[in-house]
């Protein structure tokens, strides 16, 4: 099965599950009595709704970004990367500030790593990204990792906001 056709089967069977047993729940206190294909109804029709609204739009989304092929990887929430690059911690952190993208967010350096944290915007509650240097020394320089993830830990879906993180800091740190 495909990684988007399990991303809409999954938003579906949530949502309308959720939506079909809480209507369930308040008809029966408030007494009222439906039948079960009222609630399968209802159920299927708000699943069917969420699932292709929200998941259509995370791949509008994604291609919008780049990305050709959906995949598991790319369409998770939570987005990491690794390169080797040349640059020092203290580099990238000027580097990170001087971005227009990338210095309004909120920057922390320490000792071998960056924390940037993102602020709510109206297609997440915000980010935290981490770049970490690894203790693993290579001839050409320093393996950094880059990991993007919301901050809200119970968000389903970020509309590649968290792959579009990790790519454009990987490109700044790329291009030496």
């Amino acid at each position: 099965m495909s990684p988007l056709v399990k991303q809409y089967l999954k938003f579906f069977l949530l949502f309308g599950g959720s939506y079909g047993f809480i209507m369930y729940l308040m008809d029966t206190f408030t007494g009222e009595t439906g039948s079960v294909m009222k609630y399968l109804f209802l159920a299927c029709f708000f699943g069917a709704a969420m699932s292709l609204t929200l998941v259509t739009y995370h791949k509008y989304r994604l291609r919008k970004d780049g990305v050709g092929d959906l995949n598991d990887s790319n369409m998770k929430v939570s987005q990491s990367k690794k390169l080797v690059s040349k640059l020092s911690i203290d580099e990238i952190a000027s580097k990170l500030r001087t971005d227009s993208e990338i210095a309004n967010m909120g920057i922390t350096k320490a000792d071998d790593s960056i924390i940037i944290k993102t602020g709510m915007t109206w297609r997440s509650w915000g980010e935290v990204i981490k770049i970490t240097i690894n203790p693993t020394s290579y001839q050409n320089g320093n393996e950094y990792a880059i990991q993007s993830s919301p901050k809200l830990k119970t968000t389903l879906i970020d509309y590649g906001k968290n792959l579009h993180n990790v790519n454009r800091i990987y490109e700044l740190i790329s291009k030496e």
